[in-house]
Order: structure tokens, then sequence, then C-alpha cells
């Protein structure tokens, strides 16, 4: 009887290890959007002329020189922190179809508008969006208001969405 009690726990006890091993082997590694943010410092003329959206009209030289700016200025991240309309980090970098979480870490709520969307994050809140603004890839502006009882508040950024 003692053996086979024995023999039991030995056996339970492989079972585990192995167990595991092999869930350690094959589990997926935490999602990109847990970690926190990068934060990249700006120089103020780089957030003027990431701002200054070209206009309709821009020759096809202007538009492209925006978009390198867009990509040099890019973060990946899976948040992007809306409180206050401060928008970090001001160009976010997500891969088409991804989910990114919009963070609202203020008393009020916030409403972020992109293209035909507009996606409101309540205070102190988070609200997951999928990356899929209906054109697929390229470079998406937004523009973020809240409903700060103190005075409304404004700001805006960009999305660089790249493949699948």
């Amino acid at each position: 009887m003692k053996n086979k009690l024995t023999l039991i726990v030995i056996l339970l006890i492989v079972a585990v290890v192995i167990s595991y091993l092999v869930y350690s082997s094959g589990a997926p590694q935490p999602a990109e959007q847990e970690s926190p943010i990068q934060q990249l410092t700006l120089t103020t003329e780089e957030k003027k002329a990431i701002l200054n959206f070209p206009a309709a009209d821009a020759s096809e030289g202007e538009q492209q020189r925006y978009f390198e700016l867009a990509e040099r200025l890019a973060q990946q991240s899976g948040v992007l922190d809306v409180t206050n309309c401060n928008l970090q980090p001001l160009v976010l970098n997500a891969d088409l179809k991804s989910d990114i979480i919009l963070k609202n870490t203020s008393d009020y709520d916030i409403t972020l508008d992109i293209e035909n969307e507009s996606n409101t994050v309540p205070a102190n809140q988070e609200v997951v969006i999928k990356v899929d603004f209906g054109k697929g890839g390229g470079l998406y502006g937004y523009g973020c208001n809240s409903a700060n009882p103190d005075g409304s508040s404004s700001g805006s950024g960009l999305i660089l969405v790249g493949a699948e």
C-alpha cells in the first residue's frame, strides 16, 4: 500500500513538472499593450511640425517628408494615454486589426474622434478599440475633447497603422 502511494505521489510530481515545462515553452509572451508607455521626448519644433498636417493640395514631396517625420516619431505601444487630452504617445505606431487601450486617468470623460468613429473613455477607465479605421494601413489623425468641468481641453495626435 505504501509503495502504491509513493508511486502515485512521484507520478503526480512528474506530471506537474512536465505540464509546467510544456506550458512555459509554449505559453504566449505578455502582450506589448500591457507594457508601460516609453515616452519619447519630442522637441517643441517636432511637436509643432507633426501637428501641422499638410494641406490637401500639398506636393507629393511635402506629404512624403511629413510621413517620414511621423514614422520617425511613432512609438510602438498597445496603450494610448488620453488623460486630460495630453496624449501619450503623440504618434502611436500600431498594427492593422490589433487592439489598443485608450487609458483615461482624469476625473472626467474623454472623447477621441478617429476618422468617422467617436470613442468615449469614461473617467478613470480604459476602453479597448480595434485598429481598423476602414482604409487599411496609413497615417490617421485624431482629435481629443474632454468634458472637464473646469474648462474643456482638446488635443490631437496621429496613429501610424502598419500591416497586419
